[in-house]
């Protein structure tokens, strides 16, 4: 049993255990289904929020559907800028690729901008 639901458990089984405490010794008799609803108040917001029925749950779709459409644009633009490379440029990066002559920092100023994004030369 995972973290969630035994958490889940024991939080109703003492929301249950004070109730009926209450009820039994505390001779609260009618009040005691006011209390009730007290206590419940927050269990269901707690409960929904660790299982994440509410919260983050959207959120953390939203995100991943943002981060695979970036990486998609990148192996698109990726792969149309070796579309547009000729063979002779395709061997030379071949053999820097395999040659480990690849000056990263030299990549970077000319594909990086100002701002952080990738330049576009299509435009």
């Amino acid at each position: 049993m995972g973290y969630r639901a035994a958490a889940t458990v024991i939080m109703w089984i003492a929301y249950l255990a004070m109730v009926w405490t209450s009820m039994i010794f505390g001779n609260l008799g009618v009040w005691a289904i006011l209390l009730a609803f007290v206590l419940m108040m927050p269990l269901i917001p707690i409960s929904a929020m660790m299982w994440g029925a509410i919260g983050n749950q959207g959120n953390f779709h939203d995100k991943q559907a943002k981060r695979d459409e970036v990486e998609k644009r990148k192996r698109d633009r990726l792969d149309a800028v070796l579309r547009d490379l000729s063979d002779e440029d395709l061997q030379r990066l071949k053999r820097r690729l395999s040659d480990g002559t690849v000056d990263d920092s030299k990549l970077y100023q000319h594909l990086i901008g100002d701002d952080g994004e990738l330049v576009d030369y299509n435009r």
